[in-house]
């Protein structure tokens, strides 16, 4: 299954022509991201939904910004924990991804 998918991914860059390295959560790369964006967190779309945090991604050659967006709840209780860039010894900097809890 997991050949099956890495198979896909690879067809699919290889037809969008990209020559750009992609972006892998969790992969360490040199250059620090830049300082956020302000974003101004408009109402809720419902109950129900939390706020994810805008972040930068690095696509191999620069930054892009994400925005931030409403996520649903899996459950009532459920709190966003956002992402961060964490500094990995030797490796420069990684993304770990936000979670609900």
């Amino acid at each position: 299954m997991k050949q099956a998918r890495a198979l896909l991914v690879l067809v699919v860059c290889l037809a969008a022509g990209t020559a750009r390295a992609q972006f892998v959560p969790g992969s360490a790369f040199g250059q620090p991201p830049p300082p956020p964006h302000f974003e101004s967190v408009p109402p809720p779309p419902g109950p129900g939904f939390v706020w994810k945090p805008g972040r930068w991604m690095w696509d191999g050659v620069t930054w892009h910004w994400l925005h931030g967006m409403y996520v649903s709840k899996a459950l009532v209780h459920d709190q966003y924990v956002p992402g961060h860039w964490e500094q990995d010894a030797g490796a420069g900097f990684r993304w770990v991804p936000g979670t609900m809890r």
